[in-house]
């Protein structure tokens, strides 16, 4: 199995939002592993999953290395999510009017905008197969009270005046 690299993350980049980069001005064809203008997506992202990166600024394929299974998607969702977001504040274009038509350029941020919402939403969720719902609850410690006990359980700091620590029953 060989190991992530950052030419793999910007290889996933590109296809998934390449021609978006490409036309607010960003670098949206460099997949060699030395993309500048994924270097902040995949640098937050990597922060956000808990990986430790070498430099401050640039990440090297060491710091992904280490990523496997469901790091991996997860680094993938974040580090699209920041270059959404980074499209969407580089969008100038406003909506312009053609001859036999309108170009509604303001569609175009709109759907950004709604996709940056929808990979918030999963990138909240747990990453994983089979993950089911998250449930807690408590497990009193101390002496089993059995159901035909006619006292009442010990709660707060005493124990209460009826309390019969033998659980026995007078009437039986």
């Amino acid at each position: 199995m060989s190991s992530l690299t950052r030419a793999d993350v910007e290889s996933v980049l590109i296809r998934r939002a390449g021609k978006l980069m490409t036309k607010v001005g960003l670098d949206g064809v460099t997949i060699s592993g030395a993309n500048l203008d994924l270097n902040d997506p995949i640098r937050r992202a990597a922060r956000q999953i808990g990986v430790t990166v070498s430099d401050p600024i640039l990440v090297a394929d060491a710091d992904l290395a280490s990523l496997v299974c469901w790091q991996v998607e997860y680094l993938l969702d974040v580090a699209e999510l920041r270059l959404l977001e980074s499209i969407w504040e580089n969008w100038t274009e406003v909506s312009q009017a053609v001859s036999l038509g309108k170009i509604e350029a303001q569609q175009l941020a709109d759907r950004i905008e709604k996709r940056i919402d929808k990979l918030e939403e999963r990138i909240r969720k747990p990453y994983g197969r089979n993950i089911g719902l998250v449930s807690g609850g408590s497990i009193r410690h101390g002496r089993h009270i059995p159901a035909n006990v006619r006292v009442t359980p010990p709660y707060g700091n005493g124990p209460p005046e009826n309390w019969n620590p033998d659980f026995s029953d007078p009437e039986l």
